[in-house]
């Protein structure tokens, strides 16, 4: 969820749903959870009028903050470090999807 919220401009939440392939009880779970440790912020973004719709709008988006991005950068050099066998090479290894490390752990 923070690398799709991380996109330039964010990522909205039918969109963030269907890229994790969660459900929407578990994705607003996930989501509630990033936001209350400041990862992720919720922000209202104004949509210009199209020829269908003659007034402007409002869209609700989600992104990364610098708190999450912190975390995503500390996250991939701990792969790194971890699929790094004592020869300096890196390993291949299969690594779990975020959300089920956070599962796993229950947050």
């Amino acid at each position: 969820m923070l690398e799709l919220a991380n996109a330039p401009g964010g990522i909205k939440q039918v969109h963030l749903m269907h890229q994790t392939g969660i459900s929407y009880p578990s994705m607003k779970r996930h989501l509630s959870y990033l936001m209350q440790a400041g990862m992720v912020e919720r922000v209202v973004v104004a949509v210009p009028p199209t020829g269908e719709r003659r007034r402007a709008a409002e869209a609700v988006i989600y992104r990364t903050t610098q708190i999450g991005r912190r975390f995503l950068q500390n996250y991939r050099e701990l792969l790194e470090t971890i699929m790094t066998n004592n020869e300096g090479t890196v390993e291949k290894k299969k690594q779990k999807p975020f959300l089920e490390l956070i599962d796993e752990w229950q947050l």
